[in-house]
């Protein structure tokens, strides 16, 4: 019999620890209570997630910087910069989802003075990801996408 292991809990599972690795110099002193370890859980995907972004921390953050204009990457909320750290691992392991761009909800209406700034963190990480993917990015209104997503589904 074929234990299918749970691939989504292994990717909480490797955020949460790179989250607890922002408090900690050393890895080893990162601890994670084992009950919250699932049995299903995929734990060589997790490991191989936790270990592919902490090698490869400084070359995302020297990425990062040029889209972080009024502070340095290490002074980034700890929990923005583990997602952000973590996102290109995860989307470089997409091959058969050929992405040709990255879309994004930048403001809420095609409005002069139409702001919010609930959008600027979306637009920030999707400006990132456009830059490390190469990619174009669209900016779109917020209104747009709900109707461009009732176009597509009916």
């Amino acid at each position: 019999m074929v234990i299918k292991r749970n691939r989504r809990e292994a990717r909480q599972y490797a955020f949460q620890m790179l989250y607890a690795n922002e408090f900690h110099a050393d890895q080893s002193d990162v601890q994670f209570p084992e009950g919250h370890i699932h049995k299903s859980m995929d734990n060589a995907y997790a490991n191989n997630i936790i270990n592919g972004v902490l090698s490869s921390s400084e070359i995302i953050d020297a990425a990062l910087q040029p889209f972080c204009k009024s502070r340095k990457v290490e002074n980034l909320d700890k929990v923005d910069r583990a997602i952000l750290r973590i996102l290109p691992k995860l989307i470089s392991e997409l091959p058969q989802l050929p992405i040709s761009g990255i879309g994004v909800s930048g403001f809420p209406r095609r409005e002069e003075n139409s702001y919010m700034p609930a959008f600027m963190v979306g637009l920030g990480y999707g400006q990132s990801l456009s830059h490390m993917m190469n990619v174009p990015l669209q900016v779109f209104a917020h209104q747009e996408n709900h109707i461009l997503a009732a176009l597509i589904i009916f």
